[in-house]
């Protein structure tokens, strides 16, 4: 599921209390990762190319059009 997800923790940090989906069903969504919080803006690496990695920890050549990282923004105010 290529989705990005705000959970909501308990006080105690121990349970996820609610789950939030903030975008699913992108084409550039593709293994998000890493991201940060800046103000009211979440930024995140949308397509990690992490599928890539091969065995021996090296990045595999890209099939088909050149590979391209894309950062995504989300206005976390709504």
């Amino acid at each position: 599921m290529q989705r990005v997800v705000r959970y909501t923790l308990s006080p105690d940090g121990r349970r996820i209390e609610t789950a939030t989906v903030l975008e699913r069903g992108l084409t550039v969504v593709n293994q998000p990762t890493t991201g940060t919080i800046v103000g009211t803006r979440f930024y995140y690496i949308a397509n990690s190319q992490y599928g890539r990695l091969g065995e021996s920890g090296t990045l595999e050549r890209p099939t088909g059009a050149p590979a391209r990282t894309a950062v995504r923004v989300i206005d976390l105010r709504w």
